[in-house]
């Protein structure tokens, strides 16, 4: 059973083929904390790369979820069955741990975020900037932010800080690269900053 072998067990499983991906999936499930978890395989992955005499770096790619490679590698790694088996359920574990950050509890963020909320209904113009910005990225979450600004409904705290608050998605770059179009003084996009602050008032005020 999946749920009764150790993490050593585990990893020789993955590598033998003996552990399929539903079998990583499930073994995944029954973790309280996924992170150590994913460092004995990157460990494991890391080991393999080495005893295989590779010239040449190898990285893991988070966003990917694969391994990079440099220019002086040796890419048979890439058709070698237990890399690319240690490859697959890292980036099943790195889903997960993806998935338990997104379930924790977000009280502790949104009660950072408060320092940073103007007037006394802190807690109903948070929820309302969520409603709109959560999911979202760059300008699509960045004019939501400026208007809420401007309109002295909060100051402006720093990208991770909005992240972790509110759900924004996408780069620190591509965001603020964005905000930065929507509150220059000669801006062209009035349009789209009426049209948020409309809604953001009327988030607001579905919150009362």
């Amino acid at each position: 059973m999946i749920h009764d072998v150790s993490t050593t067990e585990f990893i020789a499983a993955v590598k033998d083929g003996s552990c399929n991906e539903n079998d990583v999936q499930r073994y995944c499930s029954i973790q309280p904390s996924l992170m150590p978890l994913f460092k004995s395989l990157h460990k494991a992955a890391s080991t393999l790369i080495a005893s295989k005499g590779t010239q040449g770096g190898f990285v893991w790619n988070l966003t990917e979820r694969r391994w990079d490679f440099d220019n002086t590698s040796d890419l048979r790694l890439y058709t070698d069955k237990e890399f690319v088996r240690l490859q697959s359920a890292m980036g099943i574990v790195c889903d997960h741990i993806e998935e338990q950050e997104h379930t924790k509890p977000q009280h502790g963020k949104e009660k950072a975020i408060e320092q940073y909320i103007t007037g006394n209904q802190k807690e109903t113009t948070i929820q309302a900037i969520k409603s709109l910005v959560c999911g979202k990225k760059g300008k699509q979450a960045a004019v939501y932010i400026a208007v809420a600004v401007s309109d002295g409904y909060m100051s402006k705290p720093t990208f991770d800080l909005l992240k972790d608050a509110f759900g924004i998605e996408g780069t620190k770059q591509a965001f603020n690269n964005a905000y930065k179009l929507y509150t220059e003084t000669n801006s062209t996009r009035k349009s789209e900053l009426d049209a948020a602050k409309a809604a953001l008032k009327r988030a607001i005020e579905s919150e009362e």
